[in-house]
């Protein structure tokens, strides 16, 4: 078994407003998530990434505009975080993705403006957010939120 995890922040600024994709997931009530999960093997991060981005919003990411973030090493699992600048297909505000995962945990993926997800992410992957927001405004000038 693979012992990392691959997050990603897609965000985007739409008419001046920022907004990130974010999951919604069952057995964690009023959080959101990035998307993300753990590698299988034979996998390396990149592959995972990819993967997790496809199987829970149905879209393929870009190759070529994603950016390694935030790496943090818990024992013996590694945590990785990538900032998503593009991705292939579309997603809207207000428009929802629903997917039923392997594990049956329902997922439920959006556009989430950057206030109300900054508010409700999961505490673990607040550090890689700081960073991922960091790294936008760094990439956008549009984009200025600041966590």
């Amino acid at each position: 078994m693979a012992n990392w995890y691959c997050g990603a922040f897609f965000m985007k600024v739409i008419n001046g407003v920022s907004y990130v994709l974010g999951v919604t997931v069952k057995r964690f009530p009023g959080s959101v998530k990035p998307i993300g999960g753990c590698g299988e093997l034979p996998e390396n991060y990149i592959m995972t990434l990819i993967r997790e981005f496809f199987e829970e919003t149905d879209k393929i990411l870009s190759p070529t505009k994603y950016y390694q973030v935030h790496q943090e090493k818990i024992g013996d699992h590694v945590r990785n975080f990538f900032l998503v600048t593009e991705i292939s297909g579309s997603i809207m505000p207000g428009e929802g993705i629903e997917v039923t995962e392997k594990d049956e945990d329902l997922l439920t993926v959006k556009l989430w403006k950057i206030e109300e997800f900054n508010k409700k992410l999961f505490f673990k992957a607040r550090p890689a957010f700081i960073k991922a927001c960091e790294k936008m405004r760094e990439l956008n000038p549009e984009f200025t939120f600041k966590p």
